[in-house]
C-alpha cells in the first residue's frame, strides 16, 4: 500500500480519521486532502483568554488556504478547551515531547499571541518563514512583532493606558495577525456525552428559567467577582423577583465551600449547585443550557459567548473595554468608581465588587433574558 504522507490527515502512527470512519485505505481514500500551510498558534493560558482568542480560526483557516494544518501550542490546564474543528494539532506546552515537535518542523506562519516569557521564548526558537505577535530578544526581552503588538505590550506595562483604551482584545489580535473581517465568538461545541450529563444535573422543568452564577474568580485578582455573602443576597434577590427562575451555582473546586455558604444563607430549593468537580466540556455544556449567565471576567464569559448564550458580566479590577459585546450578548456592568480597572486587589471596605448594586445586576438580568427570548442569543 502507498502511503500519501503529503495528505492534511496523515498521521504516521494510526489510520486517519477518515480511514477509521470509512473504512478506505491510503491508495484509493475520497478524502485526500494535499496538506497545505502549517500554522502554529502560540497562547498558553490562561484557559479563558485561550477560549476567547479561538475566534480567530476562521479567518486563519481562511487566509492559510485549503488544506491548511493549525496547530495550537497551550497549558496543559487550557488544552480542554481546544474543541473545534479548526485545530488539526494540540501540543502540551508543559511536555518535552511537544517542544521537540514544535522545533523539529519549519512552519510557514507562527502566531504567538501572549506576551510572557514562556510564549515569547517558543516563539523565538521555532523556525518559521513567518512570524506574528511576540517573541524574545536575545537578550531575553519580550519584542513585539509589528505595531499592533507593539500596542498591546504599551497597554500591559502602563495602567494609564490600559485604563483609557477603547479597543477590545479581539480588535488588537484582528491587526496583530494581518488579518480583518468581522468579530465572532469564540469556538467550543460541548460533545454530546458531555450535554447529557449537564441536562441530568440541571433536571430543567416545563416552564422554568434558568440563571447561571458563576462564583468563581480565580485567585490573581480576588475582586473579579462577588463575595459569597454578597453572590447570597443577589440569589435572594433574583428568586424573590419571578418564581419561574432557579438558579444554578456555577464554579471549580474552589468554589466548594463559597457554594455551601451562599446555599445555607439563601435556603431556597430554586437556588441548585451545579457541582464543582465537572470537567470543562461539562462546564460549558452547563453554561450553553441556562437561558443567561452572571459571572466576572472569566472563562464563564468567554464559554457563555461560544454558546451563544446571554450574560451578564461584572467588571472590577479589568478592562471592560477590552471585553466585545458580540452586539448585545455581553451586557457589562461596574460600580462606576474611579479605580475601575487597577489590575490590582485593593483593600478598600467599599470597593468595584460590594459597590455594585443588586437592583442593577437584577435589571440587567431581565435585559439579558429578553435578549434571549427575543431570538437573538442561542
Amino acid at each position: 500500500m502507498r502511503l500519501k504522507p503529503d495528505c492534511r490527515h496523515y498521521l504516521g502512527w494510526r489510520p486517519c480519521a477518515p480511514a477509521k470512519q470509512s473504512g478506505a485505505r491510503c491508495q484509493d481514500c475520497a478524502s485526500y486532502e494535499r496538506r497545505g500551510k502549517s500554522i502554529l498558534i502560540i497562547k498558553l493560558g490562561a484557559a479563558g483568554d485561550v477560549l476567547r482568542t479561538t475566534f480567530l480560526l476562521p479567518a486563519l483557516s481562511r487566509k492559510a488556504g485549503r488544506g491548511a494544518n493549525i496547530t495550537w501550542l497551550a497549558a496543559k490546564a487550557s488544552l480542554p478547551v481546544l474543541q473545534n474543528p479548526f485545530i488539526s494539532c494540540k501540543l502540551d506546552a508543559d511536555s518535552p515531547a511537544s517542544a521537540a515537535v514544535l522545533l523539529a518542523r519549519t512552519w510557514d506562519e507562527v502566531y504567538c499571541l501572549e506576551n510572557s516569557s514562556e510564549a515569547a521564548a517558543f516563539c523565538a526558537a521555532a523556525k518559521a518563514r513567518k512570524k506574528y505577535g511576540f517573541t524574545l530578544s536575545s537578550g531575553g526581552a519580550i519584542t513585539p512583532l509589528g505595531s499592533a503588538a507593539a500596542l498591546w505590550l504599551e497597554l500591559a506595562c502602563d495602567d494609564t493606558l490600559k485604563k483609557n483604551n477603547s479597543l477590545s482584545y479581539q480588535e488588537i489580535m484582528l491587526k496583530i495577525c494581518g488579518l480583518g473581517g468581522k468579530i465572532t465568538p469564540p469556538l467550543f461545541t460541548p460533545l454530546a456525552p458531555a450535554l447529557g450529563r449537564a441536562r441530568a444535573i440541571l433536571g430543567r422543568k416545563p416552564g422554568q428559567t434558568l440563571v447561571g452564577l458563576n462564583t468563581g474568580a480565580g485567585s490573581r485578582w480576588p475582586k473579579k467577582m462577588l463575595s459569597a455573602r454578597d453572590s447570597a443576597d443577589l440569589c435572594r434577590r433574583i428568586l424573590a423577583s419571578d418564581k419561574k427562575i432557579s438558579i444554578i451555582l456555577l464554579g471549580g473546586p474552589e468554589q466548594a465551600q463559597p457554594h455551601a455558604l451562599i446555599k445555607s444563607l439563601v435556603k431556597n430549593k430554586r437556588l441548585i449547585s451545579a457541582g464543582t468537580d465537572n470537567s470543562f466540556d461539562v462546564f460549558a455544556a452547563l453554561i450553553s443550557l441556562c437561558d443567561t449567565v452572571i459571572c466576572g471576567d472569566t472563562l464563564a464569559l468567554h464559554s457563555a459567548a461560544a454558546a451563544g448564550t446571554p450574560c451578564v458580566a461584572l467588571f472590577g479590577p479589568t478592562s471592560k473595554n477590552e471585553i466585545y459585546d458580540y452586539d448585545g450578548m455581553v451586557e457589562k456592568l461596574d460600580a462606576g468608581l474611579d479605580c475601575l480597572c487597577c489590575y490590582g486587589d485593593c483593600g478598600k471596605t467599599r470597593h468595584c465588587m460590594n459597590a455594585l448594586r443588586g437592583e442593577e445586576i437584577l435589571t440587567a438580568l431581565k435585559k439579558q433574558l429578553a435578549f434571549k427570548n427575543k431570538g437573538r442569543g442561542k
